[in-house]
Formats: structure tokens, sequence, C-alpha cells
């Protein structure tokens, strides 16, 4: 393999446990390309991801490669920016969680490059293409301003809180991505040490990725845990779906208890009812025009003696066989089956 170019050799980047890894991008050819990603994700298959721990909030760890101290290499990185130079790169690191829920902060080994300005890198979450971040699939997480020189620190730790909701799933393959903010911009994203070993690609046009480093920078990601929520359908609907009611009933009583991790509680947070046609007339959603009744309020399940109540209107809906569902944050929860004659 050829080492990097010059261009990169004077920043700093031709150390000597980097150089029998790096290529000139210009002259691979994206066959050559593909051959050393593929040989890179047959070694990745048998290397272990980070351990899930919790940090001091309680929010799970979903990827971690810094080192003891949260500590990384002091002068291998990866340049974010331009350097005054033609081409904007932009750095990605493939990770996969180890831990679902939202979001919760970022962490980055960042560092500016000396006679340069501190200034702000774009932080994104891409989902994964292929091996390849997912320009379709991208949320911007936040930003990060570096505060110290490259090559004078091995812990200086820049993070940001994640805002909104951005959920990750255990293991799910996605990529963060590092952008720069604006012209003549020269950070670091030092490199995790001891090594991490995984996919780092580059890009120098937001939108062709190509594989750079078979080792990843320095970050840490948490996220808060989802409540589990699990919800049980209730009499006079069996929970193994042999009802069956006349269609002239006038309302079939749909309830649900809820659990939450395991456990049953009374504290329901709002739920709205989901109904799908499965056999019988037209299969299908059904609006809740058809079945609302004059106790609910449009799809919105009632809260009675510790349970969730819903009125279908029977005769409304009609011959067939029907599955409702109760959605909590958009998520159904819980189901029940019944048929109407």
């Amino acid at each position: 393999m050829k080492t990097i170019t010059n261009f990169y050799s004077a920043l700093a980047f031709a150390h000597e446990s980097f150089s029998s890894y790096r290529y000139e991008r210009q002259g691979t050819s994206p066959a050559q390309g593909q051959v050393l990603r593929s040989a890179i994700k047959k070694i990745l298959f048998v290397l272990s991801i980070p351990v899930l721990a919790l940090t001091a909030r309680a929010d799970s760890i979903v990827f971690d490669t810094f080192g003891p101290g949260d500590t990384y290499h002091p002068t291998n990185a990866f340049l974010v920016g331009d350097f005054s130079g033609p081409l904007a790169y932009e750095e990605a690191a493939q990770f996969t969680a180890a831990a679902s829920g939202n979001l919760t902060s970022v962490a980055l080994g960042l560092t500016y490059y000396p006679g340069f300005t501190a200034l702000p890198v774009n932080v994104y979450l891409y989902g994964d293409a292929g091996g390849s971040p997912d320009n379709a699939n991208q949320i911007l997480l936040g930003s990060a301003t570096p505060t110290d020189l490259y090559g004078t620190t091995t812990n200086s730790v820049v993070s940001f809180a994640v805002p909104g909701t951005v959920p990750v799933t255990t293991g799910s393959t996605y990529w963060l991505v590092l952008k720069p903010t604006v012209a003549n911009e020269a950070d670091y994203w030092n490199s995790a040490s001891p090594t991490v070993s995984g996919m780092e690609d580059q890009s120098s046009n937001d939108s062709t990725w190509n594989f750079a480093y078979p080792f990843l920078p320095a970050f840490r990601l948490t996220a808060a845990s989802v409540p589990a929520y699990a919800a049980q359908i209730q009499q006079p609907i069996n929970s193994d779906g042999s009802s069956v009611f006349s269609v002239r009933r006038g309302v079939v009583p749909v309830k649900f208890t809820l659990t939450l991790n395991g456990s049953s509680t009374c504290t329901l947070p709002p739920a709205i009812i989901g109904v799908t046609r499965t056999s019988g007339g037209t299969i299908g959603s059904i609006d809740e025009s058809v079945y609302v009744g004059s106790a609910d309020t449009g799809s919105n399940f009632r809260i009675d003696s510790c349970q969730y109540v819903y009125n279908l209107s029977a005769s409304a809906l009609g011959v067939g066989t029907y599955r409702v569902d109760i959605l909590i944050n958009g998520q159904v929860v819980g189901s029940g089956i019944f048929q109407l004659k």
C-alpha cells in the first residue's frame, strides 16, 4: 500500500503506527478500496465491541473508545477541515451500539492544529448503508469546539448533550460523523489509545465515502434507556384470540392492563388504539371515525381503575376478524384479537 500524500504527512499524519495502513485515495481504484474494505470487515468480525456499562447518571454507554482516564493518542489524528487547502474533509467512525435508548451525550477527543483557530465541528449520527455512512439517514446531534492544541494533550475531552429524541438500538450499526463548519478549519479528531480496531471513512464532498483506516478515533456516546412497556388484553376479549361477539352487540369494550419492565403498574401514560381488519370485508387499518364511540375521544384510551378502556362500535365495524393494538409513544405494546359475526 502507498503511504498517504505528503500534504497529510505535513499535518503530522505519517506516524509509524499509521503508515502500514494508509493508502493514497487519489491513486487507489474503487476495486482496490473494496478489497481493503472487505479484508478489514473480516478482521473486525472476530473483534469484540466495547462492553456495556453505566455512567454516573445511570445512562448506558452506547460506545466508548477512550483509554483509561478518558485518554487518547496525542498526535495520531483525523483531520476535520480543509487546512486552508482545496478540500474540506469529513470523518466517519463506524460503531455497533452496545445499548438501546435515546442518545443523551457525545464526548470527543478533539484538538486543533497550531496556527489555526479553534473552530466548531458539526456532529452527526448516520445510519449504515452496506458498510458506508448512509447519506439518506443522518441527523445532527450538535456541535463541538476543541479547546486544546493538537499534540499537547491526551485527555482534553469535548462533550455536549444531545437534544431531542435520537434513538439507537443494541446491535445496530451506525456512524458518528464530524464535519467542518467553515473554511480554513484544521480540527483533529484524535485516535483512540490503546488502538480500537474499526472502520473509519472519509469524504471530501459530503457525499462519497472512502475507506480510510482500520482503527477508530476517540469518542463516547451515552443513551437513556426507554421504559419497557407491555400491555395485556383483558376480558371480555380473550387473550388467545377466541372471542366472538355479535355485530349487533353495540360496543366491544377493549381493556388493557400495563406492565413496566416486567412489573404491573398503575402509572399509565397516554395511549391510543389502532384497529385492523384481518379477515372479512376490506383488509387493513380502520379509520377511527368508523369505530369511535360516544364515551371516547378520538383514538385515545380512557384510564379507569388501573387499566386502559376503549368502547369500539361493533355495528359500525361490521362482520370480520379484528386486531386491536395499544400504542404508547407511537409503539405497539400490546394487542388483542376478536371476531364479529
